[in-house]
């Protein structure tokens, strides 16, 4: 029998371990869009699904 593999409900912009980085990428209406984990030092945008520790229940 397959496995049911469930998709993330929560984004970056959403974890308290996610950075903003302000001074470098913005929207067109000149919002932030990549921030950083301060655990992993990688970069990301906000919008994208996560399975962040934070969340599992």
């Amino acid at each position: 029998m397959a496995k049911k593999v469930l998709k993330p409900n929560n984004t970056h912009r959403q974890c308290r371990y996610c950075c903003v980085v302000e001074d470098e990428f913005l929207s067109i209406k000149g919002e932030p869009i990549m921030g950083e984990c301060i655990y992993s030092r990688s970069r990301f945008l906000l919008n994208e699904k996560i399975e962040c520790e934070e969340f599992k229940n």
